[in-house]
């Protein structure tokens, strides 16, 4: 008897699932995808590639729809891509900070090889080298949570809830600190990365709100736009099963958004979000739609580049900023 297979969460906003490129061609270090779905939008795409897949048992995993996809016909392909580019990628990529980390390490050994060199001393049981490499895991994973959309949105929702820096100790802190997310060094950076994606994808309608709000609409009273953000920080999104610590985390990042935008209103308490929800892809199509739609996107970064996934996908945050065409060539254009 066939599985019957759900549609989902009814209250969430956007479905989620991630992947990633292969890490061999992305210098060893994981590029965290996250597809998110909305519901309301044509799945015709999803429903066209499953029946591309319909010959495989079991789950259909990316590595199958996307050699499928590729032997599709050119008006398949285009039919499948009208729909699957609303589709919206949100991409973490830790590569551009690790070269900043390794700017500062040359700085500090004054040698050109300093990550090579590095690694050796690591091997050698040097003490200093395994503090040092310590230091920059920490050095790369802040820069990745700070540029992430859920600590950009935290900002925003400082300025706008009228919060002034000397308020109290608190009101000058991050949306999250490296360290709620464990102080090993080794997955510091992989662990950030990939909240950071999930962070683009339940935040971004709120920060997307306030930056394209017009010049005209700076005479808003200060509280339609608070009430404008809380809605859409309000509003609930489903994930893929597989990664509890991070979605508590984005819960923990939401309600300090949450606190800043009603600090402004004494008295007032901060309104209760709808829990944050996992799902099994397997189980609810929304989901699974969302795990080929990332694995499509990983797979177009892994074998072209980000421009590629850039002018296939209408939306993509990369790094925390929705970029465009232009934007992707000079991060190509800056990546070591």
């Amino acid at each position: 008897m066939a599985k019957i297979i759900e549609p989902g969460d009814p209250g969430a906003t956007s479905f989620n699932d991630d992947s990633s490129p292969d890490s061999r061609v992305t210098s060893n270090l994981k590029v965290s995808i996250n597809a998110q779905v909305l519901p309301g939008k044509s799945l015709d795409w999803y429903y066209r590639i499953l029946q591309l897949g319909e010959s495989v048992s079991g789950e259909l995993k990316s590595v199958a729809v996307w050699a499928r996809f590729q032997a599709a016909d050119r008006e398949t392909k285009d039919h499948i891509w009208t729909g699957l580019s609303k589709v919206r990628i949100h991409i973490a990529d830790p590569r551009p900070y690790r070269a900043i980390a390794n700017r500062v390490a040359k700085r500090m050994l004054k040698r050109d090889d300093a990550e090579n060199y590095i690694r050796s001393q690591i091997a050698a049981k040097d003490p200093y080298a395994i503090w040092l490499s310590r230091r920059l895991q920490f050095l790369t994973a802040d820069h990745i949570l700070s540029d992430s959309i859920g600590a950009r949105l935290h900002g925003v929702s400082r300025f706008v809830g009228e919060i002034l820096a000397a308020r109290d100790s608190d009101a000058a802190a991050g949306v999250l600190s490296v360290g709620d997310f464990g102080h090993d060094a080794k997955p510091i950076v992989r662990k950030i990365t990939e909240w950071s994606a999930k962070s683009a994808a339940g935040l971004s309608d709120a920060l997307d709100y306030f930056m394209n709000l017009e010049e005209t609409d700076r005479y808003l009273p200060g509280d339609t736009v608070r009430n404008q953000m809380k809605a859409r920080v309000l509003d609930s999104h489903a994930f893929d099963k597989g990664h509890p610590d991070h979605i508590k985390l984005l819960e923990t990042a939401r309600s300090n958004i949450l606190d800043n935008l009603t600090w402004f209103q004494p008295g007032r308490t901060a309104d209760k979000p709808k829990p944050y929800t996992e799902l099994e892809s397997n189980d609810f199509f929304h989901v699974q739609a969302a795990d080929i739609a990332a694995g499509i996107a990983s797979k177009t970064m892994e074998t072209e580049n980000l421009i590629a996934v850039v002018s296939r996908f209408e939306y993509v945050t990369y790094n925390g900023r929705r970029v465009s065409i232009s934007d992707s060539e000079e991060v190509l254009r800056r990546m070591p």
